[in-house]
């Protein structure tokens, strides 16, 4: 809804469409790609409906992920920048690691993630890797405007979205991400009073 006390021509058109667009979503994060998200990162936040829709709401995104330790080191699937400043911008979709400003392992991670940037500069997106105390971040990424015109977009996003899972298991035995061997956190329910996913940062 906007900001004023009205609605406008763009807020009835997300009520209309909400449920088309989060069915969209969901079918292109589908048991396939939970289960390779699953086998590559060891673990999956659970239940992914109510946990995904938190996303949405507090962080402006609709995504799958798992924590590696705690709240400080997770991975995130999905669409993110799913409210952007303004109508020129487009989500972009793909995966995420990231890791908190108090994190212990945090040096550790950020050498491994300029490692990364530093080799694969054209495929991997960083985020305040030299800025404290906010999170650091990197990502595999496209917009979805790169996706519009192809004939079957679903296909298309659900096939990035393996490749994206491909490329972050990829990279952890030449860059050393501590995620093997690390204690894997599940949720199996959700407190609707005190939700453990808003405790995650708001990435764009």
């Amino acid at each position: 809804m906007s900001t004023t006390n009205q609605f406008s021509s763009v807020d009835l058109l997300t009520m209309m469409n909400f449920h088309k667009t989060l069915n969209l979503m969901e079918s292109t994060l589908n048991e396939e790609v939970q289960q390779e998200f699953k086998q590559a990162f060891g673990g999956l936040i659970k239940p992914i409906a109510s946990t995904s829709m938190t996303q949405w709401r507090w962080h402006s995104r609709y995504i799958i992920y798992t924590k590696f330790s705690g709240d400080n080191f997770w991975c995130g699937l999905g669409y993110f920048n799913l409210n952007p400043d303004n109508f020129t911008e487009y989500p972009y979709l793909g995966i995420c690691l990231e890791v908190s400003p108090h994190f212990i392992e945090r040096p550790k991670i950020i050498e491994s993630m300029h490692k990364v940037i530093n080799a694969h500069p054209n495929i991997w997106t960083p985020e305040n890797l030299t800025i404290l105390p906010d999170w650091s971040a990197i990502f595999y990424r496209k917009s979805l405007q790169e996706f519009l015109s192809q004939e079957n977009q679903l296909s298309a996003i659900k096939d990035f979205f393996l490749k994206s899972i491909n490329e972050l298991k990829n990279i952890q035995p030449d860059f050393n991400f501590p995620w093997k061997g690390v204690s894997i956190e599940t949720v199996t329910e959700v407190d609707k009073e005190k939700d453990p996913d808003t405790s995650l940062p708001s990435t764009t």
